[in-house]
């Protein structure tokens, strides 16, 4: 059985199957990103591994670029849709707050290794393409307004000035942090092991905030005591009899 805290990214549904094709190019574009980074991510190769031709790529994108753009787009949604999954509070009824964030931190550990292709070249793109720097703030807010709905439904403060404030710059530092050891790990093996460094961050983002979250009540087995019976008064007398 599927445990109910076990955290998947979320692939947005399509509404038209003449998307298909484009779903496949977009998938085979993130692959081979990954594989070969931006500058060996060629038309050719992405219409192969899509199992379709450069023809059908150009009948979709006018270039590279504008396939990028889809895929930051598309990176954008499905980001926006998996956050509103793992934040939602029901989810993490039960289990305490410090073991949800590293639940959580490993598996953005995981995305994110996955997606380095395409995060290496949304910071080499980021200079020339100002739209994706929007994308990327409104996603940091979203996600940053979900979290701190998390907290509070979780009844935990942050012993912030600004609560939320402080909530979007620890989640600005978590994503940055984690985006640039994804991308580095394409080229040297990371020093910390990835369930250290979800350890470490979720600890980060505790003393940060100053996280406190209330303690669970404790129940008791032994049933609380009866109020005693006052004594009943009556007005008849009653008569001895005779032994």
């Amino acid at each position: 059985m599927t445990s109910p805290h076990k955290l998947e990214w979320v692939r947005t549904p399509q509404q038209a199957r003449s998307r298909e094709t484009l779903e496949r190019l977009l998938d085979a574009a993130e692959a081979v990103l990954a594989e070969g980074g931006l500058e060996g991510a060629s038309v050719s190769e992405i219409a192969r591994r899509a199992g379709s031709s450069v023809g059908a790529f150009y009948a979709r994108f006018h270039d590279k670029e504008g396939l990028l753009r889809y895929l930051f787009e598309r990176f954008d949604e499905q980001a926006e849709a998996t956050a509103v999954v793992a934040l939602e509070p029901a989810r993490w009824d039960g289990v305490p707050l410090r073991e949800a964030l590293e639940t959580m931190l490993r598996f953005l550990v995981d995305v994110l290794h996955e997606k380095r292709g395409l995060l290496g070249a949304m910071l080499t793109r980021m200079p020339t393409l100002p739209a994706l720097g929007l994308l990327g703030d409104r996603l940091l807010g979203r996600v940053s307004g979900l979290v701190l709905a998390l907290l509070r439904a979780r009844g935990a403060t942050v012993d912030r000035p600004d609560p939320a404030a402080a909530v979007r710059t620890a989640v600005w530092l978590v994503f940055g942090a984690l985006e640039l050891r994804a991308v580095a790990a394409g080229h040297a093996k990371p020093r910390e092991s990835d369930d250290d460094v979800a350890a470490e961050l979720a600890e980060l983002c505790v003393r940060y905030l100053g996280l406190v979250e209330p303690k669970p009540a404790k129940r008791s087995d032994r049933r609380p005591p009866r109020p005693k019976a006052r004594p009943r008064t009556s007005t008849r007398q009653t008569t001895e009899q005779p032994s």
